[in-house]
């Protein structure tokens, strides 16, 4: 915003230094007698700078109007992201399922280097379960925080801004945890027991293979919470085979 307001006052500086400038040479001609042709030539040419000085202001008066309008949506949207904050703090206190299924999923993806190599329950069908509920619950939650920003034409640096501003106040650390998540959901791909059940699923049409079934949804949530906060996907991760 600050940067708009400088190039504002840059233009107003040249627009004074063109206007100063063609009154100096005007009355110098004068005090000097020019003759009539080049006091007519002058006068044709300051009617172009004028028309030219009117444009320049024009111009700027749309800009300001424009970065003005920018603040005021920018200020409504910060307005509406903390009111929707207060309702989705008020829907998880009054969960307290939710509330330890969230802490355990926060606390155990810090742990996010497992390579699965070992036949371990650690990511069996219960637990991704879980995982799924708490990703859904949050994907839903923040889907209305994205459906604010898609009635804005906030530019991309002031949507991003607004949801690293904003969104850390209900989910501490979300990008940090969201990041190790997919690491450690990376590695839960690559393990045995996953490809095992991806090639149950595809040679066996009439019969939905439980644990791809329960990934088809967390790659779901997974693709909306990512793109609510901006996150690019992990490289190797493939959501949504």
């Amino acid at each position: 915003m600050k940067k708009n307001n400088l190039k504002g006052f840059g233009l107003v500086y040249i627009i004074l230094s063109i206007v100063i400038i063609y009154n100096i040479i005007y009355f110098l001609l004068i005090l000097s007698k020019a003759n009539e042709s080049d006091k007519t030539l002058y006068d044709t040419v300051g009617n172009f700078l004028t028309l030219f000085i009117n444009t320049l202001t024009i111009y700027f008066v749309y800009k300001t109007y424009a970065s003005n309008k920018e603040d005021v949506q920018f200020n409504r949207t910060i307005d509406l992201f903390y009111k929707q904050l207060t309702y989705s703090e008020k829907r998880i206190l009054n969960d307290v399922a939710l509330q330890s299924q969230m802490e355990k999923f926060f606390k155990r993806v810090q742990n996010s280097n497992v390579s699965f190599e070992v036949e371990n329950d650690f990511l069996g069908n219960d637990e991704l379960e879980r995982y799924s509920k708490v990703l859904k619950y949050i994907s839903e939650d923040l889907y209305i925080y994205t459906l604010i920003l898609e009635r804005t034409n906030l530019t991309l640096d002031n949507k991003k801004f607004i949801v690293n501003l904003t969104i850390g106040n209900i989910y501490p650390n979300l990008l940090i945890r969201l990041s190790e998540f997919q690491n450690l959901y990376k590695n839960f791909k690559n393990s045995i027991n996953y490809i095992e059940a991806s090639e149950r699923q595809s040679t066996t049409l009439t019969h939905n293979d439980e644990l791809i079934v329960i990934c088809n949804d967390i790659d779901f949530y997974l693709t909306i919470i990512t793109g609510s906060v901006f996150l690019e996907i992990e490289d190797g991760l493939n959501l949504g085979e």
